[in-house]
């Protein structure tokens, strides 16, 4: 589970949120949490005097949380208010002089049993990219966020058919010929229509669900998803009963996801926890930005239990310079940065309309478009539809991220999410320690290779171990045969023959396609200097304590040509090899108590290390066609 429950807050009501999670200043103060209805107005009251009137709540309107109407109508007299809008549980109501005043008032009256919130004014803050120009024409290729978060690799798996993320926030712009998807579109509060006039809205569902191959433009992240647009503000200026209401209408809607880009630094626990928990016990996985501020200070509804708090990274894979971080944060996605090419291009409100916005916000609707292709690729948990439901796909969401560290200057947050990881809830994990990903794998004529069942994050799943719970198969047995997950090829099989080796586990499907190759019989390079194969090299490079080096590329890192020979070199040195990377490695790096990792790839392998102290490091590279050959690095470090 994400989060474990924190301890009961006692804090304030105040909270300022902001749709694109930047530039807020809330004033707050804290009080002792009680459950008199006339200790809560008082100390409302007092909060009252931090806060400029018309700028950061409505002078004379306020809210009740009732069970029904004619609670509210109750509530409406004791304060001598009238209702101005009913709807979810939430009445607003118009005050006879402005609140604070109708707080003095009511500090004697007994009729009063229902303490007041105030109206918050809460703020929408797009952040666009002047600097990039809108364009009109199918442009794939500028969402270079698919690459990063492996969706393409997911789809083959689910694209989010029959599930619904619900999207609180401006409304969106339907005519945009990318939003079809959209089949419910509401709003709330004193608000008329679904229409966003704002942009923010229509540009977080274009990442969520925009269309996928319709000669428009790009598509999102869940392309095959239903969408609900709850618009909660027309000109960025939103309430607080509107932002409670849209959970709310959400909830009834019986959606499966809710994303929320806005929130407030500030301990506003109490105020959004309530209203989320419903959302979880109904099981909706519930998304929120975790900000623009560049703080660590918690953000909510972001770091609220039940809550996926998402940070944002940059196309070169730092930590984005406004992004907010800390441990409440659960994992990051692409979120932009300003330049050319370098922001999240989505859906936008002219009705052909699709370019660049970056923040947070845009990080965020990945991740519910993340857990909506979750919900529809696994049947049980979309039946079940629980409390539970929504932690095993939250677990699954953060467990199988890319075990990546985003930094910018001293601060960053490890995580990044990971679609096919996430979908993909399971895959092989062979015993050189190579992950099978959606491509094919290679396996070496008469070589065996071991498979055992890993979860998204590639770690070995104990209870797969046990034979009685893995059923095991090949689909060509004339060149193949598996036995409690020993795959054996055998030595007459013809180079390029293929087959798919499936397992049943729990009701899961685990599958890999693994083509023939000529076994490897040694890797390494050609030494010019003595005319011979080395299988092993010194790197002749200064490397200090502290610095990073990439290891995952062999070749980039030796500047050496690594091959995988497949026959014996002859005297002339030529022929009967291959590139090492196309037969595929494990990589394992020695000292690993002394190295910090700062990244792993989809095949398992670490991307790149950090030595912490002086001395001799060997990095490892085993073939992963079954041969078992290696090819070894050393790298001396120094102080």
């Amino acid at each position: 589970m994400i989060k474990n429950r924190r301890r009961k807050n006692i804090m304030a009501w105040l909270m300022v949120l902001a749709v694109s999670m930047c530039n807020i200043s809330p004033v707050y103060a804290y009080f002792e949490e009680e459950n008199s209805v006339g200790i809560e107005n008082t100390d409302l009251a007092s909060r009252l005097s931090y806060m400029e009137p018309d700028e950061d709540y409505v002078r004379d309107e306020a809210f009740v949380d009732v069970s029904s109407y004619e609670e509210a109508e109750k509530a409406a007299a004791s304060y001598g208010a009238e209702i101005i809008k009913y709807s979810e549980g939430i009445a607003v109501l118009k005050l006879p002089n402005d609140i604070e005043t109708t707080l003095k008032n009511a500090e004697n009256s007994v009729s009063v049993s229902t303490a007041l919130h105030p109206q918050l004014i809460l703020d929408d803050f797009s952040i666009d990219t002047s600097s990039i120009s809108d364009f009109n024409d199918p442009e794939l290729q500028k969402q270079w966020f698919h690459e990063k978060i492996h969706d393409a690799e997911a789809w083959n798996i689910s694209s989010g058919k029959g599930a619904e993320v619900a999207v609180l926030d401006t409304g969106t712009r339907t005519s945009n010929q990318d939003l079809s998807r959209i089949k419910n579109a509401v709003w709330v509060g004193n608000l008329t229509n679904g229409n966003d006039t704002n942009g923010h809205g229509t540009h977080v569902a274009g990442i969520i669900g925009a269309e996928r191959n319709n000669n428009a433009y790009g598509c999102g992240v869940a392309p095959e998803a239903e969408l609900y647009s709850v618009r909660v503000t027309e000109d960025g200026k939103i309430s607080l009963s509107n932002a409670v209401e849209g959970i709310r209408k959400a909830i009834d809607k019986k959606v499966d996801v809710i994303n929320m880009s806005f929130g407030a630094t500030g301990d506003y626990k109490k105020d959004f926890q309530e209203y989320i928990n419903e959302a979880w016990k109904a099981g909706i996985v519930v998304v929120a930005a975790a900000g623009n501020k560049s703080t660590s200070s918690e953000t909510y509804p972001a770091a609220c239990d039940h809550v996926i708090a998402v940070a944002a990274y940059t196309k070169d894979g730092a930590l984005a310079e406004y992004s907010n971080y800390g441990k409440w944060v659960d994992i990051a996605a692409p979120g932009g940065s300003t330049g050319d090419g370098n922001a999240i291009y989505s859906t936008l409100i002219n009705s052909d309309g699709f370019g660049g916005k970056i923040g947070t916000s845009q990080a965020a609707p990945m991740v519910s478009a993340a857990a909506a292709l979750i919900y529809a690729s696994d049947s049980t948990l979309l039946k079940a539809h629980n409390s539970k439901a929504a932690d095993a796909i939250a677990d699954r969401l953060i467990n199988s991220a890319d075990k990546v560290t985003y930094s910018c200057g001293n601060h960053s947050v490890t995580g990044g999410l990971n679609l096919y990881n996430a979908v993909a809830s399971y895959k092989f994990r062979e015993n050189s320690g190579y992950l099978t990903t959606s491509g094919d794998q290679v396996i070496g004529a008469g070589k065996t290779i071991k498979l055992q069942i890993a979860n998204g994050a590639g770690s070995i799943v104990k209870d797969a171990k046990k034979a009685k719970n893995v059923s095991w198969k090949v689909s060509d047995t004339s060149a193949f045969s598996i036995k409690k997950g020993r795959l054996k090829c055998l030595k007459s099989a013809a180079p390029g023959t293929t087959a798919v080796v499936t397992a049943e586990y729990k009701g899961e499907t685990v599958s890999a396609c693994f083509t023939v190759s000529a076994p490897t019989v040694k890797a390494g390079f050609i030494d010019g200097s003595s005319a011979k194969v080395k299988t092993s090299i010194r790197l002749d490079k200064q490397i200090r304590v502290g610095d990073t080096l990439s290891v995952n590329d062999v070749s980039a890192l030796t500047g050496q040509d690594v091959r995988a020979w497949t026959k014996a070199p002859s005297k002339t040195l030529s022929g009967n090899s291959v590139s090492m990377g196309s037969v595929g490695y494990a990589v394992k790096i020695s000292k690993m108590k002394k190295i910090k990792i700062t990244g792993y790839d989809d095949r398992g392998n670490p991307v790149a290390f950090t030595p912490a102290k002086k001395g001799t490091y060997t990095v490892t590279y085993t073939a992963a066609d079954g041969s078992g050959k290696k090819f070894r690095v050393k790298i001396r470090v120094t102080d």
